[in-house]
């Protein structure tokens, strides 16, 4: 008996985020000409959140429809994609925590915000200067202080009945 498949998008994307951590894939370079001048706006990964997460987004794009329209270099771009994409952006309610597949956008720090995707129920990964890809507490906290905040939480129809389906299946086996 033939059982239809379904790709598990949100599932592929994850593996590759945590199956990418460390690697300099996103974080060596990414040369743009202005003026006349050819530069690395990467700056050895201290620029590379929304690079790494657009590319994602790109090559994990469901066989119908986009998740965003090309690769962007900054968070301002990637986000200018989100709504022609069906990407939501929503208000999380006091205590309430992202779902995997949401896309956080963080607090501006030295400079920019920075982006990444929620994983799990507590752990987003994102990029980080000279380490690439790398998983952390989604609110960012160390020693109980918030280093950045999430300003911004987007969500995916499609990614989002993953998301949820991921949390069911993780309690039910620590409930076992």
């Amino acid at each position: 008996m033939n059982i239809p498949q379904r790709e598990c998008i949100l599932v592929n994307l994850l593996n590759a985020c945590h199956d990418l951590q460390g690697s300099p894939v996103f974080n060596r370079s990414l040369w743009v000409c202005s003026d006349g001048i050819v530069r690395n706006i990467v700056e050895e990964g201290a620029r590379a959140c929304a690079i790494a997460m657009s590319r994602l987004l790109i090559w994990f794009a469901p066989k119908q429809g986009r998740f965003v329209k090309t690769c962007h270099a900054s968070v301002i771009g990637l986000e200018r994609d989100f709504p022609d994409c069906a990407w939501e952006r929503i208000e999380l309610l006091e205590g309430e925590k992202p779902i995997p597949g949401d896309i956080l956008v963080w607090a501006v720090w030295e400079g920019t915000e920075h982006i990444g995707i929620m994983y799990d129920e507590s752990q987003a990964i994102s990029t980080f200067p000279r380490c690439g890809l790398r998983l952390h507490t989604w609110n960012m906290r160390a020693d109980e202080r918030a280093i950045r905040k999430v300003v911004r939480v987007w969500r995916h129809p499609h990614l989002a009945e993953e998301g949820r389906e991921l949390l069911r299946i993780a309690a039910q086996l620590r409930s076992l």
